[in-house]
């Protein structure tokens, strides 16, 4: 019957290895779907408090620590873990930091790169507000889903990018909202009881 230490070490292992292959298969995913979006004209990222993402960061934080805690102690490290922990934090945060990537592009916007079903052309935006909270950007785009409900998407965005933004989305949304409006006031309407009504 196998000792508890070794049931330990190979759950450990089992762990360890799930982790790399979860971590890795996350960080193709995005790098596959970014790499999809061609020619981006102006990409930010977003993030709670910075703009590197939070867990990954420290988890491989704590993994150097541990790991040069090790090595100053003298104690044998198994390359396992050696490489496994770092690889899969590394990976880990690639994927993250892709996921957090917003994209303008020609053809619209891309709030999240792992989930381009959710890109959001910009023939199906049908109105927009720009507006400040919390003394930072917000570009509210109302527009049509695939079931032509209806929807919203509230992007906030960086100071930095503010000025690129709003000039793209004027290039993009003003002249076509322009020319839906043109000669509207001029079009005559049938009434309902036969009568023009200009």
């Amino acid at each position: 019957m196998p000792s508890v230490a070794t049931l330990f070490w190979a759950l450990h292992w089992i762990a360890l290895a799930a982790f790399v292959g979860v971590t890795s298969v996350a960080m193709l995913v995005a790098v596959m779907s970014r790499l999809r979006i061609r020619e981006p004209l102006v990409v930010w990222r977003t993030g709670p408090l910075t703009r590197l993402p939070l867990g990954p960061s420290f988890f491989l934080l704590v993994v150097a620590g541990g790991l040069g805690y090790a090595v100053v102690q003298g104690r044998a490290v198994p390359t396992a873990v050696l490489l496994g922990y770092p690889a899969g934090g590394l990976f880990w945060f690639v994927a993250t930091w892709l996921a957090q990537s917003v994209l303008l592009t020609e053809h619209g916007l891309v709030p999240d790169v792992t989930r381009l079903h959710r890109a959001v052309p910009w023939r199906a935006v049908v109105d927009y507000v720009v507006t400040t909270r919390n003394e930072q950007p917000h570009f509210i785009f109302v527009y049509r889903g695939a079931d032509d409900r209806p929807q919203r998407l509230d992007l906030p965005v960086p100071r930095a990018h503010a000025e690129a933004v709003r000039d793209l989305v004027r290039r993009k949304l003003d002249a076509r909202f322009r020319e839906a409006t043109v000669g509207t006031h001029d079009t005559p309407v049938d009434r309902p009881d036969g009568s023009d009504r200009s």
